[in-house]
């Protein structure tokens, strides 16, 4: 199992759901920024249960966070996706409308 750390700004796609089993998850990207635009890397990412709760509840889009996870490759679409184990909000100011349009052209 393959571990990593990242920081970055979140991006939530959707709302909350829950899987047959009862279990919350949340699917987020998290944007890893660079000084040159066309180096940024976004990472895939799911949080269930009480993350997931969390990040639906105090994490806005554009928030800075520090995510803990354990990742896999998809090979076949060549991407990485990670499993988050921890979330930390480090920013408790929100971007305004035209940062997070800019940074959201750039995701999605």
């Amino acid at each position: 199992m393959n571990w990593i750390t990242i920081i970055g700004k979140a991006y939530k796609k959707g709302g909350i759901g829950e899987s047959k089993t009862g279990v919350k998850y949340l699917g987020v990207r998290i944007l890893d920024r660079m000084k040159n635009k066309d180096d940024s890397f976004y990472f895939n990412c799911v949080a269930f249960g009480k993350q997931a709760e969390y990040l639906d509840q105090y994490v806005e889009n554009g928030d800075e966070v520090v995510v803990l996870g354990e990742c896999s490759e998809d090979k076949k679409e060549k991407k990485i996706n990670v499993r988050l184990n921890q979330v930390i909000k480090t920013s408790y100011h929100s971007l305004n409308k035209e940062q997070k349009q800019e940074i959201e052209e750039d995701v999605f």
